[in-house]
This record gives structure tokens, sequence and C-alpha cells, in this order.
């Protein structure tokens, strides 16, 4: 019996979603393009949809708005919490790399 350690294991099912990700895309690919070649009239309600006009202002509206989610602990210490965005930022980047070690 094959033994596998943990890092073989977790490759094994990153590539194993992938690839189920990669199949069920591909299937949905096929079915649509399917029905889309036997009835084309299909292809008039996203015509149109897509040839509809969409103004600056609406689609900029969401920007425009005023997110004030600052902590006022983060905004009164700002030296402090530099550091700690640095090292939370690094943290992804030891974990992708500590296996590789």
């Amino acid at each position: 019996m094959q033994q596998f350690n943990d890092t073989d294991i977790l490759w094994r099912t990153l590539a194993f979603f992938l690839l189920a990700g990669a199949l069920t895309g591909g299937a949905r690919a096929l079915l649509v393009r399917t029905v889309y070649w036997i009835r084309p009239s299909l292809l008039k309600r996203v015509e149109a949809r897509s040839n509809q006009r969409l103004s600056s202002h609406r689609a900029a509206k969401a920007l425009d708005l005023a997110h004030d989610h600052v902590d006022p602990f983060a905004e009164h210490h700002t030296q402090a919490i530099g550091p700690l965005i640095l090292l939370a930022s690094l943290c992804p980047l030891v974990l992708v790399l500590r296996p590789l070690v």
C-alpha cells in the first residue's frame, strides 16, 4: 500500500477539484452551444440585453458612496498598525512557500 504525506494529498485534492471544475465548465459550454445551435432564436434575448445602453453615472454610483469603515484605533495608531498589516500580508506567502522548504 502506498503512503501519502499531507502535501501529496493536498496537491491531489487541488488537482481533482481543478479538473472537476474544468470538466463541469466544458460540459456547460457544450450544452449552451448545442442549445443555441439548435435554436438560434434564443440569442435574440441575449443580444437585446447586451445592446442596452448603461449610463456611466449609474455604473459609477457605487464608487461614489462613502465607505467610512476605518476603525478609530487604527486611525489614531497608524505607526503601530503599519507593521501589523505588513506581517499579515506576508502570512499567505509563508503558508504557500512552507511546503517547499
